[in-house]
């Protein structure tokens, strides 16, 4: 199983759209850029993310905590106090308030359906534009020439979904040195952008690995809202208790099954 950061990334096959007189492979750029947080020790960071829509902010905070391929927990801090906590053999979503903590053993699950039920989890806490969305099967990556996005040189990669009904392609700007994306647009029928992110104040968070202190995600058209996350306290490699990763209801509450029956 991939590191749970990675979201189940896929490999996308190589179709490069332009080459120079010495070619610059996209699946090797991407793979290299997936690489800063692959086989991270641990990782730690404090979110806000502000969500406007019609003129309305909606503000969530959490802490999200990783070690190693398979253990995280989220602590939800606003608005409602809600722990997740995962491990190798079970998957724990508790809400204080409503004294109950829902059980999945994931251990007794095929590897297919482990991964729909964090997918499912994660989903929540999903930030676009942290990394390339490489897509599912089918995708193609292909190098597009370099551009210049926030004083940064920056590759340009498309990754085209023919089976994605939704998002046909993606675009991507990866910094040319410390290759965090700095830029992504999600393409539609027609050539539509549908979505576009922004990262800002880029900094060193350990050495060789850099991230934004802060992404901008718009989601276009009639329907669209404007997302900005904010990362705090982000630690990367730091000790962290095995003890946060597992899990035992307090006196009193009660453990039922996922979706609360």
């Amino acid at each position: 199983m991939h590191h749970v950061l990675i979201g189940l990334a896929t490999v996308c096959v190589l179709n490069p759209c332009s080459w120079g007189a010495d070619p610059i492979v996209p699946a090797d750029l991407v793979a290299r850029h997936l690489a800063r947080l692959d086989g991270l020790a641990t990782l730690t960071f404090h979110i806000e993310r502000q969500t406007t829509r019609k003129g309305k902010t909606h503000t969530e905070r959490w802490t999200f905590r990783q070690k190693g391929p398979s253990r995280f927990r989220i602590d939800y801090a606003f608005p409602i106090h809600r722990v997740i906590v995962a491990n190798e053999r079970e998957l724990w979503e508790y809400i204080p308030a409503a004294r109950k903590a829902a059980r999945t053993h994931l251990a007794t699950l095929s590897p297919k359906q482990r991964a729909v039920v964090l997918r499912g989890v994660l989903a929540r806490v999903a930030i676009e534009g942290l990394r390339f969305s490489s897509g599912g099967t089918g995708t193609q990556l292909r190098h597009c020439g370099s551009a210049t996005v926030g004083g940064r040189e920056a590759h340009r990669i498309e990754c085209v979904r023919p089976d994605d009904k939704t998002t046909r392609l993606v675009r991507g700007w990866l910094d040319a040195e410390r290759l965090v994306l700095l830029r992504s647009e999600f393409v539609g029928d027609g050539g539509h952008v549908l979505a576009t992110t922004e990262a800002e104040r880029v900094f060193e968070a350990a050495p060789g690995i850099w991230l934004p202190r802060r992404l901008t995600l718009k989601h276009l058209g009639g329907r669209g809202f404007k997302q900005v996350v904010t990362f705090r306290r982000v630690a990367i490699n730091a000790e962290l208790a095995d003890t946060l990763f597992t899990f035992r209801p307090p006196d009193g509450v009660e453990v039922v099954a996922p979706g609360g029956k």
